[in-house]
């Protein structure tokens, strides 16, 4: 359950990032999250001032499991940007995540693993993806466990662009 909640909090902290603008913090952190929701990993990683930082995501999408929790997150999580501090090459945005608490990602976690197991042994991966995909098409997400997650996020201005600097993230 730990992990479950520690990747619901990495990703609800990378939903809030967005595009390569030489615009606002804001505005990077907005394209970040739309270069989630796209799952385009590549682009997002572009985004974080070590690109290091993303190579989970990745990995959580070769697990068909950890691939439909993830995708779920990403299409259902709310952003909301708040305040914005801009000092020299260092920023800092307010942000909040409407999401679910880490008990409806454990849940849902058991809830998949159970219909993985139900598999005949051997099934090839790309039909243990399917029956993610169609286990959680039958999930319904809205209204279960609700919860905000409020964040600082820390930002530094990279040849022009504002990326985010994950390591200094803070819950508030």
């Amino acid at each position: 359950m730990k992990r479950i909640f520690v990747l619901l909090v990495i990703v609800i902290s990378l939903f809030s990032l967005t595009a390569l603008a030489s615009g606002s913090p804001t505005d990077s952190l907005l394209a970040l999250v739309n270069h989630l929701r796209a799952l385009d990993f590549d682009a997002a990683s572009q985004l974080l001032a070590d690109p290091r930082q993303g190579e989970f995501l990745k990995e959580a999408m070769k697990d068909p499991q950890q691939a439909a929790v993830l995708k779920k997150l990403l299409t259902t999580v709310e952003v909301a940007f708040g305040q914005e501090e801009i000092k020299g090459e260092e920023a800092t945005v307010v942000i909040t995540l409407h999401s679910v608490k880490g008990e409806a990602l454990f849940n849902l976690n058991a809830y998949l693993a159970a219909k993985l197991a139900l598999l005949p042994e051997g099934t090839e991966e790309s039909a243990q993806f399917a029956a993610m995909e169609e286990a959680l098409s039958q999930w319904e997400w809205k209204g279960m466990a609700p919860h905000s997650h409020v964040f600082r996020y820390h930002l530094v201005k990279v040849e022009g662009v504002w990326k985010l600097d994950h390591a200094k993230s803070e819950a508030l």
